[in-house]
């Protein structure tokens, strides 16, 4: 195969069907129909001469050659969008900074932490979200500038981390369960759960406090989005343990109650820095912005 033969049209639908895990929710974001994306990427394996995914019982997993592709994907598709934005900043004069943000930080947070950017006109925001592992790669590749995480995975000297708050770990619940919070946390052992998946500090530190308080929750199921374990609560007859400043307008609106606070836990975020970076001095900057709004 030579590089004429290579359709990057047929790439990028890999890419998007390999980020979205699925035929059927990448053919919406594309908004193509699913029988044309399944020709695109049978037409892309056939070109390359080997398979992609492995398919089980309707669902896509990428196989060994898929994960290498889909990381040389990656580069390409970021250099592109690099282009596309460099090129937008320069003609409005404007800085891009990307933020790479974990999935399990509240948007809240986020949107306090970068409002300052978002009014400046100087400056062209990008956010990303992913799993630290992920984000820590693009840092690595020089396709984000920070990390915003709820912890860090793996120290390493070529970062510098700097804490940015600590807060409560709550224990929330549909309005439904009111009777289970006078015997709070007793009671958590009695209801159904959703928690967060491995491998994420909140888990961690959840787990933690079960084992300490010997507590064993009902398990119904795991994710790794703050927000969509947010709106399940809310809609099922279960609870879940959240960052304080995550559910206050949950408890706000009276679509969720507070059970209690997990005492002796403390939920931490951090900026994750290139201690080489030619943006360095602008995100201490934007640190330091943060620190004194935060203290007003």
């Amino acid at each position: 195969m030579n590089i004429s033969q290579l359709d990057l049209n047929k790439l990028y639908y890999f890419y998007v069907i390999a980020r979205e895990g699925s035929i059927k929710k990448a053919s919406l974001k594309l908004h193509l129909t699913q029988p044309t994306l399944s020709t695109q990427l049978k037409q892309l394996e056939d070109t390359l001469g080997y398979k992609l995914f492995l398919r089980k019982h309707r669902r896509l997993e990428l196989n060994e050659m898929g994960k290498i592709l889909l990381t040389k994907s990656e580069s390409i598709f970021d250099m592109v969008q690099e282009i596309v934005s460099e090129k937008k900043s320069k003609k409005r004069d404007k800085t891009l900074i990307r933020i790479g943000i974990t999935n399990t930080v509240s948007n809240s947070f986020v949107s306090n932490f970068s409002i300052t950017l978002w009014k400046n006109p100087e400056y062209l925001i990008r956010l990303t979200q992913g799993t630290y592992s992920e984000l820590e790669k693009r840092l690595e590749r020089n396709q984000i500038d920070l990390i915003i995480s709820e912890g860090i995975y793996k120290r390493k000297r070529s970062y510098t981390e700097v804490l940015l708050y600590s807060e409560p770990l709550i224990a929330v619940a549909n309005p439904k369960l009111m009777d289970y919070k006078k015997s709070f946390p007793r009671s958590l052992g009695l209801m159904d759960y959703i928690g967060f998946n491995p491998l994420s500090a909140i888990h961690d530190e959840v787990e933690f406090y079960f084992q300490q308080n010997r507590i064993n929750p009902d398990l119904v199921g795991q994710a790794n989005d703050l927000s969509l374990i947010l709106h399940l609560t809310e809609k099922l007859a279960c609870f879940s343990i959240l960052p304080e400043r995550a559910v206050k307008g949950a408890l706000r609106r009276k679509s969720l109650i507070k059970l209690g606070t997990l005492k002796g836990i403390k939920h931490q975020s951090w900026a994750i820095i290139p201690k080489v970076s030619d943006k360095k001095k602008l995100i201490r900057q934007l640190i330091k912005d943060y620190f004194e709004k935060a203290h007003q």
